[in-house]
């Protein structure tokens, strides 16, 4: 099914059903590419690859390609190909045809504006068809150049979400609302990138380490189209760190913590509670507090801050939450409970990350969203974690 919208994709395929059979679509192609970026000389500027991907709408034109093709010694050479090549070698039974149907798909064009439509109309009607065909193309390979989908995937769909439906890069939206249906435009992209050269690889590896398995969902992530295909056609460091850091937070935000299949039991919700409204005046707190308690060592050294928060918690409350739990109906087989489901959304976030503060603030997030409480009760979460933190249920104790 032939494209409605004119890009580069619809132009190319437009103009090779109609050119000299004894040219390869690869051929016409490269020679476009090559000559309106001045890389004629460059036969190694785009693979194979590449060519066919942008020819059949699967990549968007990188950015340094079309950057290329606005110097004016560029646009000069591309208004001589198509004067002197590429209308002489469009089949002449045929012409017609071409000209009628690159007129219909301009015209039909939802994207393009009316003024647009109306200068490129009066180009062809000068008669100079050679400058109009190229003033076509260069008019296309400014314009997006993948087209949309309408339904996800089970991977595509969890990508799409983890990034919040927005591109990380440009911030710009995945997807359009229509009124009957939901059109998505982006690209998954390897974070650690397909590298051919050795030198280029060794400096991405310098910065981060190169997964065991690129191909693996935690080195992917969703970009729009444009800020894909660029990233895609010129990899750089700093982009490769901006992804990686941002995978590596969405993985213990969202990722871990939305997929844990853990339920924390419901009885904690009382402790919470009763936390949230503690009177830590009262004579029973008190003598509760006056308990020696001794701090595990845990929390890495530099880690200062956690150090603190986690001690303070502790030193207030640690002996109260145990005190509380101790009250639980059944409380051996319910306090188990509880720890052991801590303990496991704590080794699922720990697969994920070494970052302690991430794996703490994650924790205390998945008490809130397991029990659906409201932002009032973090701070109550955040001294039930302390607790298991002492506890032995989170972080490993560190070796001397």
């Amino acid at each position: 099914m032939f494209s409605t919208v004119l890009n580069y994709s619809s132009f190319m395929t437009l103009l090779k059903e109609h050119y000299l059979a004894t040219v390869t679509a690869e051929e016409l192609a490269r020679n476009l590419l090559e000559t309106a970026t001045g890389e004629d000389d460059n036969p190694n500027f785009v693979d194979s690859t590449y060519l066919s991907r942008i020819w059949n709408g699967e990549r968007e034109i990188a950015k340094d390609i079309r950057e290329k093709c606005e110097f004016p010694s560029n646009k000069r050479a591309v208004y001589d190909l198509f004067k002197t090549v590429i209308v002489d070698d469009l089949v002449e039974p045929l012409k017609d045809d071409y000209f009628d149907k690159l007129a219909s798909l301009i015209d039909n064009d939802e994207t393009i504006t009316a003024s647009k439509k109306k200068s490129l109309k009066n180009q062809f009607e000068s008669g100079d068809l050679g400058k109009y065909l190229a003033n076509v193309f260069m008019y296309a390979l400014n314009k997006p150049n993948k087209g949309y989908v309408t339904k996800l995937d089970f991977d595509d769909g969890r990508l799409f979400e983890e990034v919040d439906q927005r591109c990380p890069l440009c911030d710009e939206p995945l997807f359009k609302k229509r009124t009957d249906r939901t059109l998505y435009f982006f690209s998954i992209v390897k974070i650690f990138p397909d590298i051919a050269s050795e030198t280029k690889k060794a400096d991405f590896e310098s910065i981060h380490p190169k997964p065991a398995d690129q191909n693996d969902i935690k080195n992917k992530i969703c970009l729009c189209n444009s800020c894909a295909e660029n990233y895609m056609f010129n990899p750089t460091t700093d982009i490769y760190d901006r992804l990686y850091r941002f995978k590596k937070r969405a993985i213990v935000n969202k990722g871990i913590v939305a997929s844990a299949s853990t339920r924390l039991d419901e009885e904690i919700k009382d402790i919470l509670g009763n936390l949230k409204e503690c009177d830590t005046e009262a004579d029973s707190f008190k003598r509760l507090r006056m308990k020696p308690l001794k701090i595990v060592n845990k929390i890495y050294p530099d880690n200062r801050l956690l150090i603190k928060a986690i001690k303070d918690d502790n030193n207030a409350y640690y002996n109260y939450i145990k005190e509380n739990l101790s009250q639980l109906d059944s409380y051996k087989i319910s306090f188990r409970k509880v720890a052991h489901e801590v303990a496991d959304c704590f080794l699922s976030l720990a697969e994920a990350t070494d970052d302690q503060d991430a794996i703490y603030n994650g924790l205390i997030q998945w008490i809130l969203d397991t029990q659906m409480l409201p932002e009032s009760y973090r701070n109550a979460a955040h001294i039930v974690i302390s607790f298991f933190v002492q506890n032995c249920e989170v972080f490993d104790e560190i070796t001397e």
